[in-house]
This record gives structure tokens, sequence and C-alpha cells, in this order.
């Protein structure tokens, strides 16, 4: 089976139509350009719940010590938080029966990931079973902060 390529023009013209889909195709908050792909950029600036609207692929900027707690874990929710600061961020779950898997290991029901304080610490954090959070560092060290 051969794969045909199009350009941009014939891309705008498929997108800006309705079509069917065999699976979940979601292009929220991106903004599609010749060549280019914009995300937005949540700040956090706060200890606060962050909404489910905003665990669909956003990049979250945490600004200081804060805690910013994760909605229930549903199947597709991610995203990226970094901290812009040297300070200690936590990322808490609002349901207390949510889990944490750490770099591969299950954290205690209802505890928190907590990043050693390093400016730029970044942690991808993604739903792939219902109830279960997978966090990876991606830079910098971040640990079991506990209830």
């Amino acid at each position: 089976m051969a794969i045909k390529s199009f350009g941009w023009d014939k891309l705008k013209r498929f997108l800006s139509q309705p079509h069917t889909w065999s699976g979940v195709q979601t292009f929220v908050n991106a903004v599609i350009q010749a060549y280019s792909v914009m995300l937005v950029i949540v700040t956090d600036s706060s200890t606060a719940s962050t909404p489910a609207s905003e665990m669909k692929g956003q990049n979250h900027v945490v600004t200081g010590a804060y805690t910013r707690s994760l909605p229930t874990a549903a199947l597709g929710y991610n995203a990226i938080f970094l901290a812009s600061t040297a300070a200690v961020f936590s990322l808490d779950l609002d349901t207390g029966t949510d889990v944490f898997y750490l770099n591969g290991s299950a954290l205690a029901a209802g505890n928190k990931i907590t990043s050693d304080g390093t400016i730029r610490a970044e942690i991808s954090v993604k739903c792939l079973i219902s109830g279960y959070y997978e966090a990876k560092a991606l830079k910098g060290v971040f640990v079991d902060g506990g209830a």
C-alpha cells in the first residue's frame, strides 16, 4: 500500500470539513500553522486544583512553591509540569483513591509527588488506566511527598 502525502492547502481543506474517525482525535488548545503546532502554555501561580480541561496535553509552568491537585484520573489525561523558579512544587490528587506511579513505582493511594526544588524540574503525567496517573521525571528529582 502506497502512502500519499499532501501539502498544506489540502490539509487545511481536509481539517476544515467534518469527518468520521475510527479513533479519538483531539486538538485542544492547539493552533496548527504551516510547518508548526503551537500549544497554549498554562501558568500555575497558586496552590489550586487543575481542571480536567487543562489535562489534555497542556504544558504547565509552575511559578513557585505550590501544590497542584489533579482531577480524577481519566483515560487520556496528560500534561507536563515545569518549575520556572528554584522552588519545591507538588502534584496531588483530588481523588484520594487515585494512585500515582512515579518512575514505575506505585505511591500509596492519596500520596503526592514532590520536586527537589531545582529550577526547570519537569515531570510528565498521563493516565493510561482509569484511577492511575503515570508520572515520569524528565528533569530534576521527584519523590513521594506523602499524604
